[in-house]
């Protein structure tokens, strides 16, 4: 028993000083290393980030005739009207509700503090934008960056890199301020069919 004590030890010092050094003391890291370390962390954290903060990125579209950022006011979106008959409550005040061009559905919004006595929502403020057109989107005025809906998935994040979420038919990136943007694709993934923008501030 006391031999496997004494072997124990030897070992333990032999770790001990494996780790520490022959002079007891951690081991240092040259200044250079430490600058070469530093410079690696600070890509990562660019490459990791590279999303949420690239100029491509954001809520900005344009739209009927005009670039349109969301959040932005209803009106803003020219000609487009609201379904105030069939509004779906959501959180706190705010409602969703279909949006139609010349009597043709083209997608939903979600408009904050709505007054269900007040039927002018023109200066309501819309935070949330999906179109996914009855008529198609090669019947509206729409691009997201440039991109129109004869869009490929491949397109898409050969532009703006790999998703945040990738599921189905969808890619989705997330945005600052918990927004996001996300295209939904048809099945051979050749054509935008909805586009997807959310963004409270």
């Amino acid at each position: 028993m006391k031999n496997k004590y004494h072997a124990f030890f030897i070992c333990m010092a032999f770790t001990s000083m494996a780790l520490t050094g022959c002079d007891n003391e951690p081991p240092t890291i040259s200044e250079q290393s430490k600058i070469s370390i530093k410079e690696s962390e600070k890509q990562n954290a660019i490459v990791a980030d590279v999303s949420k903060n690239s100029p491509q990125l954001n809520t900005t579209f344009h739209f009927n005739g005009k670039s349109v950022t969301i959040p932005c006011r209803f009106s803003e979106f020219s000609n487009i009207e609201l379904d105030t008959s069939m509004l779906i409550p959501a959180n706190d005040n705010d409602v969703y509700g279909a949006i139609y061009k010349a009597d043709e559905r083209i997608g939903r919004v979600i408009l904050k503090n709505f007054d269900i006595d007040d039927k002018d929502v023109s200066d309501n403020v819309v935070t949330y934008l999906e179109l996914n057109p009855d008529i198609g989107f090669d019947k509206i005025d729409f691009t997201y960056q440039g991109f129109t809906h004869a869009t490929s998935k491949e397109q898409i994040i050969d532009a703006f890199g790999t998703p945040d979420e990738e599921y189905s038919n969808n890619v989705c990136y997330h945005l600052k301020n918990y927004g996001y943007i996300e295209f939904e694709f048809s099945k051979e993934f050749s054509e935008i069919e909805s586009i997807k923008i959310k963004s409270e501030s």
